[in-house]
């Protein structure tokens, strides 16, 4: 695997990551009086942490950064339209993605000899899928609660 192979993966991660920052933002925004407010809230705030720590690896030109900021907003307001129930089995879904693409770029930065000497990088991306897996299961779980 080349190294722009590895690249393209983390960019992949790093655009996806502010889009999903950005959906959850317009969730939080438009939902603040809501009783899912705080539970949203901690999600905004793991992804932010995840876009940070991705940040470190990876430049997003500053036109691709307001784009994917735009269109999550757009889908959190979206989103925030749907019934509760129907928001949460799309954000379950919509985690489990987001899984999948770190799990792409932790697999191309394991097969690259010179990026698999980033531990940090591979132990960032492991927590990363890890976390995503948890929020999806997460909105699962409420949703499970919804429909007996």
């Amino acid at each position: 695997m080349n190294s722009s192979n590895v690249l393209k993966n983390l960019r992949s991660a790093a655009t996806a990551e502010i889009q999903a920052i950005a959906i959850y933002e317009a969730e939080c925004f438009w939902m603040r009086r809501s009783p899912h407010f705080e539970f949203l809230t901690s999600i905004y705030l793991e992804e932010i942490e995840h876009g940070q720590f991705i940040s470190q690896f990876i430049n997003v030109s500053a036109v691709e950064i307001w784009i994917q900021q735009f269109i999550g907003w757009i889908l959190g307001t979206l989103l925030t339209l749907l019934p509760w129930k129907l928001l949460c089995r799309v954000q379950s879904w919509a985690e489990s993605q987001a899984a999948d693409i770190y799990s792409k770029a932790l697999i191309s930065v394991e097969a690259h000899p010179e990026w698999q000497r980033n531990s940090t990088l591979i132990a960032g991306l492991k927590h990363a899928i890890e976390s995503e897996l948890g929020h999806s299961a997460l909105f699962a779980a409420r949703y499970a609660q919804l429909n007996p």
